[in-house]
């Protein structure tokens, strides 16, 4: 098989949060700065890096996982890359044996015994849960995992939720 061609030209922004090296990233940004396909081509970077590896993308329902990310991930993943793809559950199964598998995380049988190499949780506002009582237990195995989400809302807004100061709250400076 020819070699693939993998390059994406990502924004400054992007580009620093795709090469950042922690396991764990959050990525606050507002609407139109390109998370879902920043944590894509994560998913998908990260699914040829080696053989067998199983990387999950989650959504807060199968629905949305498929509206959108299915769409996104094909464009991402060269047709001559995958072994075989299926529309039914929303998998792709590349030349190398590694699997990419998108879920909902309305289904929690469906998040569990799975050993995990890479899990994106996007819009992970209504997800809490899935990574409390799902993917917790198997953090270990878990290489990376990409938090997105709106500013204002769940984890993400309760972390970064600024209150206005007023005087008598503002630190002093002189």
């Amino acid at each position: 098989m020819e070699e693939l061609n993998l390059n994406q030209n990502l924004r400054w922004r992007q580009a620093r949060v795709f090469s950042c090296k922690k396991r764990f990233i959050i990525v606050v940004a507002g609407r139109r700065w390109g998370k879902t396909r920043l944590a894509l081509w994560r998913l998908v970077v990260n699914a040829f890096s080696g053989n067998d590896r199983v990387c999950y993308y989650v959504a807060p329902n199968y629905r949305q996982s498929k509206r959108i990310a299915w769409g996104v991930l094909k464009q991402l993943v060269p047709i001559e890359a995958r072994c075989r793809s299926s529309e039914q559950e929303l998998s792709i199964q590349l030349h190398n044996g590694s699997i990419i598998q998108l879920h909902g995380a309305d289904n929690f049988d469906s998040l569990r015994g799975v050993g995990l190499d890479f899990v994106v949780l996007d819009e992970c506002y209504p997800t809490e849960k899935v990574a409390h009582f799902s993917l917790a237990p198997r953090l270990v195995s878990i290489i990376f995992m990409n938090f997105t989400s709106l500013p204002s809302r769940g984890v993400i807004g309760k972390l970064f939720t600024f209150e206005p100061r007023t005087a008598a709250t503002s630190p002093q400076t002189n």
